[in-house]
C-alpha cells in the first residue's frame, strides 16, 4: 500500500466566489464560507424626485379633470401608486396592478400613470432592485 498523505483522503473543498453589488459599490469575496452582509438603498437625485412628484400631481390633475364617477377610486389607485414609487425600492408589484386598474376602469389616463410607473427614478430603482413592470400584471410583475 503506497504512503497516502492525511490531506490527500480529505476532499478537496470547492471553491466559491459570492459577488455582491449594489448601488453605491461593490464588494467581493472569495473563498469558502465567507458571507458578506451589506445593505443600501437608493435614493434619486432631488430633481428626479421633483420629477416624479410632478408626475403624480399631474395623474391626480388628471384624475380630477377626466375621472367621471371613478374619480374616488381613481385617487385612491393614484395614492397606491404614490406610497409603491417612492419605496425603497418600489414596489413593482403594487405599480402594475394600480396600472391594470387604469387599464381597465380609466384607460384615457394611461399617459399619466405612465409618466409615474416608468419613471425613470422608479425604473432605475426597480432594475437595482432585479424586478419589472412593464406591461405586466400585478402576479407578472416582480421577477
Amino acid at each position: 500500500m503506497p504512503f497516502r498523505r492525511k490531506r490527500d483522503n480529505q476532499a478537496a473543498p470547492q471553491p466559491s466566489v459570492s459577488v455582491v453589488r449594489d448601488v453605491t459599490g461593490s464588494a467581493v469575496a472569495i473563498g469558502t464560507g465567507n458571507t458578506v452582509l451589506h445593505s443600501s438603498t437608493m435614493k434619486g437625485s432631488p430633481a428626479q424626485s421633483a420629477t416624479l412628484d410632478q408626475a403624480i400631481a399631474a395623474l391626480r390633475v388628471a384624475i380630477e379633470s377626466k375621472g367621471g364617477e371613478l374619480k374616488p377610486a381613481a385617487l385612491e389607485q393614484a395614492g397606491r401608486m404614490d406610497q409603491a414609487a417612492n419605496s425603497a425600492p418600489p414596489d413593482a408589484k403594487a405599480l402594475a396592478a394600480s396600472r391594470e386598474w387604469f387599464m381597465n376602469h380609466l384607460p384615457a389616463l394611461l399617459p399619466a400613470v405612465a409618466e409615474v410607473a416608468e419613471h425613470p427614478s422608479v425604473e432605475t430603482a426597480l432594475k437595482a432592485a432585479g424586478q419589472v413592470i412593464r406591461g405586466g400584471t400585478g402576479s407578472e410583475a416582480a421577477g
